[in-house]
């Protein structure tokens, strides 16, 4: 996953540890991926962007850090300076190229340096970990929230030589988790029976991090992803269990207990991005980019109108040649382009990032 804002670019790189875990459900080559992945991968946090390659002329354009306003903003990618954003990424190295003996092991880069390592092990006994998202707080700490084989950990990323783990709740075991914050709140979601993990992050800076409870209305307790709408202030639980579609809660009236407001049922969906729009004659609409259908069946991108929530609209489907599974999608900064990956284009179907 691709996530830029005028020219501070960071990667959130999931190789083979989790493509691995995918494959190993189908046997033979998976399952040698898989035991590659949680075996021999070490985990790393901590890369910067050294290049910005043909985006570094919009940096002109961009204000400087101190100009911006970084208390409690939960878009990891728009108040943090070139360094601490791209520490956001995590990967599973691949042991590809030659080992690097500084660091005990090797990763393909291009224009990213590593700055710190933390191996799994350090966060417990966990095989693997999953997606990364981030946080700064109200005085500017900088912070990754990582999903783990049977939990969640907050680990500060401050200062990029030295990320420190501050916080780690164990949970449900399972492969897959996602988290979003909105405001000072954390939200984290899991394929197993976590509902909505609530966590209070208001005095992470002091080392504490509260996990104030679980949000299980809703139907089915298994979540795949979850997404914010930040300016609204709605939360949407994407897949799970029966094929689920989107659950909507508002955050609004008591971040801590989020409210179950409406269903969409008619497909699974993967993942999303949800915005308001801020421009244009649809100024004011809240839209849903969703990466809509699970293999074997038809897949697309949908986009919906969830202004009304009494009355979700699909506006239009998209959909590409050799499809297998929309699997993610991001907007660019200006909002005019959508990226979408298809979560088989890495030699299984003639497929690629698609620009839509």
């Amino acid at each position: 996953r691709l996530e830029a804002d005028r020219g501070l670019i960071g990667r959130r790189l999931l190789g083979r540890g989790h493509e691995g875990q995918r494959l190993a459900r189908e046997g033979g080559r998976g399952a040698d991926a898989h035991a590659r992945a949680v075996r021999e991968d070490p985990f790393c946090v901590g890369m910067e962007v050294t290049s910005r390659g043909p985006r570094s002329r919009d940096r002109q354009d961009a204000p400087a850090p101190s100009e911006r306003s970084t208390a409690g903003d939960p878009r990891p990618w728009a108040t943090m300076n070139p360094v601490s954003f791209a520490l956001l990424g995590v990967a599973f190295c691949l042991p590809s190229a030659p080992q690097d003996p500084a660091i005990g092991f090797a990763y393909p880069a291009q224009d990213v340096t590593l700055l710190a390592q933390v191996p799994i092990s350090a966060f417990g006994t966990h095989a693997y970990a999953n997606a990364c998202w981030g946080y700064v707080s109200p005085s500017g700490r900088e912070y990754a929230i990582m999903g783990l084989e049977s939990g969640t950990t907050f680990v500060e990323v401050t200062t990029p030589h030295a990320p420190r783990i501050v916080f780690t709740s164990s949970g449900p075991t399972r492969l897959w988790r996602d988290m979003k914050v909105y405001g000072t709140w954390a939200y984290v979601v899991c394929e197993s029976t976590c509902g909505i993990r609530v966590f209070d992050l208001s005095q992470i800076d002091a080392g504490v991090v509260t996990h104030v409870g679980d949000i299980t209305a809703g139907g089915p307790l298994e979540t795949h992803t979850l997404a914010i709408d930040t300016d609204s202030g709605f939360l949407f639980r994407c897949g799970g269990a029966n094929s689920q579609g989107l659950r909507i809660y508002d955050l609004g009236p008591d971040p801590a207990h989020p409210q179950l407001v409406a269903t969409w049922s008619d497909d699974f969906i993967h993942d999303a991005q949800a915005v308001t729009l801020t421009s244009g004659p649809a100024a004011g609409r809240q839209i849903v980019f969703a990466c809509r259908g699970d293999t074997p069946a038809p897949t697309d991108l949908t986009i919906f109108d969830v202004t009304d929530k009494s009355n979700l609209q699909v506006l239009t489907s998209v959909t590409w040649p050799n499809s297998f599974q929309a699997h993610q999608c991001w907007l660019s900064a200006d909002g005019q382009t959508l990226y979408l990956n298809d979560e088989r284009s890495d030699g299984f179907r003639p497929s690629t990032t698609f620009v839509l």
